[in-house]
């Protein structure tokens, strides 16, 4: 019973702990949010999307043709950490982040099984450092398109 009791305390406790709610908006579509916890640990965040293209090489030392389909990933990877110290009331958020996009697929060579595909990608990083406090929000523009909340909540 006194197991019960201490686990339940705990629960609520970590309940009442402060977290990091990160909404985010991209383009046109309808913004999501997360929830981090806030621990000096990095949190990290993976919004890419799988895409397909084709491959087509000829091996020449077996004299064969190879076709096969591979993937390459657009979209925002973030990564993010509570910073200590802080002053009374306040939480430093270091936010490092990335958002690759689709620049072109080139048609290299056709052969007989199909074509060879080349995605070129190109990639802009971004890092901030905040000061965050509770149920005050935190606006960042990334790239005209992306747009990221912090709200501290309790």
């Amino acid at each position: 019973m006194r197991y019960l009791l201490l686990t339940l305390l705990l629960a609520a406790s970590a309940s009442n702990a402060a977290h990091l709610e990160l909404t985010v908006s991209e383009g046109q579509t309808q913004p999501t949010t997360y929830t981090c916890p806030l621990s000096g640990d990095l949190q990290s965040l993976d919004l890419r999307s799988d895409h397909r293209y084709d491959v087509a090489i000829k091996d020449d030392v077996r004299n064969k043709e190879i076709c096969r389909e591979a993937d390459y990933r657009t979209g925002m990877m973030l990564s993010l950490r509570y910073v200590d110290p802080s002053p009374e009331g306040k939480y430093q958020i270091e936010i490092l982040g990335q958002i690759s996009s689709l620049s072109s697929i080139d048609v290299d060579a056709t052969l007989s099984c199909g074509v060879n595909q080349t995605p070129t990608l190109e990639y802009l990083a971004f890092s901030e450092t905040s000061i965050l406090e509770i149920d005050k929000t935190k606006v960042l523009v990334i790239d005209g398109q992306t747009t990221l909340l912090l709200t501290i909540k309790e």
